[in-house]
């Protein structure tokens, strides 16, 4: 008898926790409707996070409380290795990275597997000082003029990076159907975005996260 109650109880907790974990994904998905509707409302979303990128991330500080957006225009990935301390005295959750523009116009990264070879080194060592972080890699967000020859290859690097992501436990963001559906919010250089265009990218990265954190599936954030 004691076996049976024993396994009743377990049944029952277990069917509490599906409905539970039912009734988050019902509200999440809810909540992903309504900034859908209006994204403009997705920044008091960013809780315990960093943010890593060049210049087309650096305008995420016009959203976003400065001392967690590290952007810096003109750098790469090897500047996550210059900021590493200031990201282990942030302590945050969530690291959000977002490079690629000045990357693949270095000689030794236009070897795509060298710079993923790269790029998992570097986030090796954020891992091992903020082992409880999750870490985000944005995909390359397109460029619409190619002033620099390799630019038409950023599809390629992005499926690169996916798979470096898949293989060493990253969270990858796919903003390609996001960065296409706004590609009239790019400035007139076609390479950088207007301050229109961040409320949908944040959207986008707040989707992963969401995914990442509540176990949910969200199309635009994933590949």
């Amino acid at each position: 008898l004691k076996s049976l109650s024993s396994q009743d109880v377990t049944r029952i907790e277990n069917q509490v926790k599906a409905q539970d974990a039912q009734t988050n994904k019902a509200a999440i998905n809810q909540k992903m409707v309504q900034l859908e509707r209006d994204p403009s409302k997705v920044w008091p979303l960013f809780k315990d996070y960093v943010i890593l990128g060049d210049s087309r991330a650096v305008d995420f500080n016009l959203f976003l409380d400065e001392k967690y957006c590290l952007a810096e225009k003109n750098k790469t990935i090897n500047h996550i290795k210059t900021k590493m301390d200031q990201v282990v005295s942030l302590n945050p959750r969530n690291i959000i990275i977002a490079y690629g523009l000045n990357d693949i116009s270095i000689p030794r990264w236009k070897n795509i597997n060298t710079y993923t070879a790269d790029f998992t080194q570097i986030l090796a060592a954020l891992h091992k000082k903020l082992p409880h972080a999750t870490i985000y890699v944005n995909s390359i967000l397109p460029v619409h003029k190619y002033p620099e020859a390799n630019y038409h290859r950023i599809p390629d690097y992005n499926v690169a990076i996916a798979k470096m992501c898949r293989s060493h436990g990253y969270v990858y963001i796919n903003n390609s159907a996001m960065a296409a559906a706004h590609s009239g919010l790019y400035a007139q250089d076609g390479m950088h975005v207007q301050s229109s265009f961040y409320k949908y990218w944040g959207l986008n990265i707040m989707k992963a996260i969401y995914a990442q954190e509540n176990n949910v599936w969200f199309a635009e954030a994933w590949f």
